[in-house]
């Protein structure tokens, strides 16, 4: 959220010690750039809550951020803020608490739906999401946490925080590099923004290649935002623009028509903070000078009751909505499908927005209270030390469940020895292969995939050690083990790193006799899925013609059938319909709830289309066998996540330790040297598996 988001009214005339130490003239309350907020709040809200087609309404925060931008180069340069001790404190002072009591409210209460519905949440990461948040450093944890677009994301409270942590971030960096400038003729201090703007975008657009997910969240990667900000603070106060209404109108209602269009209109996976973002950020900027000149038909239209009423609420506002869908979406089965419980979650928020307007952030604006200041840090000091408190008490098994239930402490015990034993065994596997089974024999067999590869390295290590076998896993998330094809919306570079490390270790260890490949195929050939494309390795993904995932697979099994290695082919567990689908199976398998057999069976019938194609793909190649790990947990095309004692999925589409070790001990078959796979015909590998003791398999017939 943006510095006037957070401080409505006033709030442009009060950010130095005092609001008469300020220009009135250049930082006077300004009516269009609280319906600016408006605007920008709405935009964000009505993309989270689904309504109105809105498709990148998350540029709502793009436009926060050049909003504080312009407001703080306002009050920066003004000859009258005191850059000494004692100003820059009060200046610190007054950001830190018109900021902090609403926000410190708001998690808080949200800590408080967490200790009331334990089992509607992803338990596991609560824990470092709340110390992070509570720090204004959400933004930091956010990229190894869920994805902003990942499906995840609607079960994580803590989100939307993150734009807070790089606004607090700008707020502690911004004022250092004015004061080594503030005494600097104009041009210096122009051109030192400049600067920024240029190596903060150049940054952005080298980490959208390397790490979309630090690109997207990261305070460097969105400086050269609040630098537009600021460029249209220095035109807006030291050059007097000689256009007429009519002109000055038309240029607001232009810069409103884009921002407003591309919300509508442009697909939310274009790379961002990209290229692109440069449209928003430029027509926000435009609105911020020109919004300056005498009345206009734009102006009076910011200028209006309703979007100035969200302009005033629009921190609390945006605090709250996202606890709401969150929620709204855990507890209402027909959330995504009824525009009119979405609808009443809008209302909810604004209500909510209002309520916490009204008793916490308008009363904490009310400076010079001394009754009241005496009190006022009682919020973010108890804030944290409940929040510190809780986190130690969910961290430590045996006080967890003082809180939540013992089957959910045991689920989410669960889910910590999941990513701890897989760090464990394979430690930098998205970045460097990991020599996995007997560590001490060189390996002789490869499992090359994406994240459906990792996720079998358990079980497969424990297999490997009880036969004697060497391996190495090569596996970067959301890349498929495909040679010479750029996976887009994912990072090509990461990809490519990966899948070009494999076809060297192919070529050039003899050693190696096996390649086991393992993806989520389906994935890469559905339309929701990652596009594949040979072509020049843009981010944008536009270049090159998409390519079918078989037929890529099939070019590179024979390029490795081509060097004598034997594969094996491994089809995909079953997956959930969506993350909710799964979310309600841990809930019901956890609470013992009636009908979990119900909601934790799986109907696989949408990927055998994919599993025939990886049939008839082995057919093709002498070399070739196929592994299918859905006989392990299938009758038919219903399949069972869970038997009586044991949860198998650690989300909607990945096996946990115990699905792991299960699916490949009944899946794979013994692997006593590193002879060849294809010794045997095509799906010997796929044996019926015997009924698990307690459980509920039962012999299953080969696909063949």
């Amino acid at each position: 959220m943006s510095e006037g988001t957070k401080y409505p009214h006033e709030t442009q005339t009060s950010a130095g010690t005092s609001a008469e130490m300020l220009d009135q003239k250049s930082t006077a309350f300004r009516a269009d750039i609280e319906g600016l907020r408006g605007i920008a709040v709405l935009l964000v809200v009505l993309f989270h809550f689904d309504l109105l087609g809105l498709q990148s309404g998350f540029i709502g925060v793009d436009i926060f951020f050049v909003i504080s931008g312009f407001l703080m180069m306002q009050i920066l340069t003004n000859p009258n803020f005191v850059w000494l001790p004692t100003g820059i404190f009060a200046f610190y002072t007054r950001r830190f608490w018109r900021i902090a009591p609403t926000y410190y409210v708001v998690l808080i209460c949200i800590l408080g739906l967490i200790i009331a519905l334990p089992t509607e949440l992803d338990f596991e990461k609560i824990s470092t999401r709340l110390i992070f948040a509570s720090l204004f450093s959400y933004n930091i944890y956010a990229p190894s946490d869920t994805g902003y677009f990942g499906t995840e994301a609607i079960f994580n409270p803590f989100l939307h925080l993150w734009s807070l942590g790089v606004e607090i971030q700008y707020y502690i960096t911004w004022p250092i590099i004015i004061f080594l400038v503030r005494n600097q003729p104009s041009i210096i201090k122009i051109l030192t923004v400049v600067a920024v703007v240029f190596i903060s975008f150049i940054i952005a657009q080298i980490l959208i290649i390397k790490d979309p997910d630090v690109a997207y969240y990261s305070f460097p990667t969105r400086l050269w935002q609040f630098g537009f900000g600021a460029l249209a603070a220095i035109v807006a106060t030291r050059i007097r623009l000689d256009v007429t209404s009519f002109s000055s109108s038309a240029i607001q209602l232009g810069s409103l028509a884009i921002i407003g269009g591309f919300a509508w209109l442009a697909p939310s996976s274009l790379p961002w903070p990209g290229l692109y973002a440069i449209i928003p950020t430029l027509a926000c900027a435009v609105l911020l000078v020109v919004g300056k000149q005498p009345v206009t038909f734009s102006g009076n239209l910011l200028n209006r009751g309703p979007v100035r009423f969200l302009g005033v609420v629009s921190y609390s506002l945006y605090l709250v909505h996202w606890p709401v869908v969150v929620y709204g979406n855990t507890l209402f089965e027909d959330f995504e499908t009824s525009h009119l419980v979405r609808t009443a979650g809008v209302a909810i928020s604004v209500a909510f927005a209002c309520l916490f307007y009204l008793m916490i952030e308008k009363p904490f604006r009310a400076i010079g209270k001394n009754d009241f200041s005496r009190w006022r840090p009682a919020i973010p000091i108890g804030s944290h030390v409940v929040i510190f408190v809780f986190s130690y008490v969910i961290s430590n098994d045996k006080l967890i469940t003082l809180i939540i239930p013992e089957k959910l402490a045991a689920a989410s015990q669960m889910d910590k020895e999941y990513k701890a034993t897989l760090n464990k065994i394979c430690d930098n596997a998205d970045t460097e292969p990991c020599h996995f089974g007997v560590k001490s024999k060189s390996p002789t067999v490869i499992l090359w995939g994406d994240s459906h590869a990792r996720h079998l390295v358990y079980g497969l290590d424990k297999k490997f050690k009880e036969e004697g076998v060497g391996a190495l896993l090569i596996s970067s998330a959301g890349c498929a083990p495909l040679i010479d094809v750029i996976v887009h919306n994912r990072t090509p570079f990461e990809c490519r790193q990966s899948n070009n490390l494999a076809l060297t270790y192919f070529e050039n260890s003899p050693k190696f006799k096996t390649v086991i490949l393992a993806a989520r195929w389906d994935y890469y050939s559905s339309a929701d899925g990652f596009r594949l494309t040979k072509g020049m390795d843009d981010a944008s993904g536009t270049s090159g013609n998409d390519l079918s995932v078989f037929a890529q697979l099939a070019s590179t099994i024979k390029k490795i059938e081509d060097l004598q290695k034997d594969i094996v082919l491994v089809t995909e567990v079953p997956i959930f319909p969506n993350y909710r689908a799964y979310f309600e199976c841990r809930k019901s398998f956890i609470l013992g709830l009636r009908g979990q057999n119900r909601k934790c069976r799986i109907d696989f019938s949408k990927q055998l289309e994919t599993d025939n194609k990886l049939r008839a793909i082995s057919d093709h190649y002498e070399a070739v066998d196929v592994i299918n790990l859905k006989l392990a947990l299938c009758i038919e095309t219903a399949c069972r996540a869970t038997n009586k004692k044991t949860l198998y999925y650690a989300d909607d589409n990945h096996l946990n330790l115990a699905g792991s070790e299960y699916v490949v001990r009944t899946s794979f078959r013994d692997i006593q040297t590193a002879a060849s796979f294809s010794d045997v015909g095509a799906g010997s590998f796929i044996r019926e598996m015997e009924p698990e003791q307690g459980g509920h398999g039962q012999a299953i017939e080969a696909i063949d």
